[in-house]
């Protein structure tokens, strides 16, 4: 009975590996066949080349200041990695830091710590928007110039802008609390884009997120739901939403 024992338990083994060979044969054909090509893993980069490092909020100080809560991440022109966060601005060259944070009468300095969103536009110029104002950055000068075009009404200067958008033709759109706000390509001119409700009074203008698809800029507000804007033809109403899917929004605020 032992040697039965032992002789069936070869045989399992044997039509296990067998099996377990055939699978592995399989598999092997599929993927030569088959090949899965290299954007299936990152589009654009050879699996060989791909290599992931840590960077600890330890090195994103700056006088032991750290830059907080990262809120928008952006590659300039020149390669260099951006970071806004709650409480500052870094540059990362791949080895080093630079911070840039709010610094009382400096020139060039940005005027609010707190960076809420980063944007290269069609022209690779950076773009950093803050609860005080929006700032272009100057390569030469290694510092920002304030966005505050000629006759612009005196809120622009400090404006809180939550959200940034761009569209082909390089028109910003800034997303403010008292609406949004598109900007010329030239950036010579702006327009301020605010909603109504039904009852044709002003509603609460405040913009939480924007998104340029299709041809139509993408509005989500605190508490009047989703609007599209038509810059062009100036038409800025309440996305139209199907009956069928009336209730698709759960809330208010997008």
């Amino acid at each position: 009975m032992h040697i039965l024992i032992l002789h069936i338990r070869h045989l399992c083994a044997r039509l296990c590996h067998r099996r377990l060979n055939a699978w592995l044969g399989a598999l092997a054909c599929a993927l030569v066949v088959l090949p899965v090509p290299s954007y299936a893993i990152f589009e654009g980069y050879p699996e060989t080349n791909i290599r992931f490092d840590t960077i600890s909020m330890e090195e994103l100080e700056f006088q032991g200041d750290r830059i907080g809560i990262i809120q928008s991440i952006t590659q300039g022109a020149q390669g260099y990695m951006w970071f806004g966060g709650s409480n500052g601005l870094a540059r990362y060259d791949g080895r080093n830091f630079r911070i840039f944070q709010r610094q009382e009468n400096t020139p060039f300095a940005l005027a609010s710590n707190e960076v809420t969103r980063l944007l290269v536009d069609h022209n690779n110029q950076l773009w950093v928007a803050t609860r005080h104002g929006l700032f272009v950055y100057e390569q030469q000068r290694e510092g920002f110039s304030r966005f505050n075009p000629p006759n612009a009404p005196a809120w622009v200067k400090n404006m809180s802008i939550t959200s940034v958008a761009l569209d082909p033709n390089n028109r910003l759109y800034i997303g403010t609390e008292q609406g949004v706000v598109a900007i010329s390509a030239d950036r010579q001119t702006l327009q301020l884009f605010t909603s109504r409700n039904a009852d044709e009074k002003p509603a609460t203008n405040r913009v939480q997120s924007l998104l340029y698809d299709q041809g139509r800029l993408l509005v989500g507000t605190l508490s009047d739901g989703l609007y599209r804007l038509d810059s062009q033809q100036g038409d800025y109403a309440p996305y139209p939403v199907p009956a069928a899917h009336a209730q698709a929004l759960s809330s208010a605020g997008v």
